[in-house]
């Protein structure tokens, strides 16, 4: 997972709210499928290795989902 290759700032009334930093979520085989996002009230200037481990791990078990989904629906079709 690509973690931080982007940042966010979304303003509501005037005030930063929430900071959000992105990733591209990839298939195992390389297809950009979109993004995943988190969102915090205060910005974070560095993601600690138990951060990334748990962002790699969320990244890999939503493709592997996706993965087998479409693996199902290809075989009943």
């Amino acid at each position: 997972m690509e973690c931080a290759n982007g940042c966010v700032t979304l303003i509501y009334q005037g005030a930063a709210v929430l900071k959000g930093a992105f990733g591209s979520l990839r298939t195992s085989d390389g297809h950009v499928l979109g993004t995943v996002s988190v969102a915090d009230t205060a910005p974070r200037l560095r993601m600690s290795p138990q951060h990334r481990q748990a962002m790699d791990t969320f990244h890999d078990n939503v493709v592997a989902l996706i993965e087998d989904r479409l693996a199902v629906a290809l075989q009943e079709h």
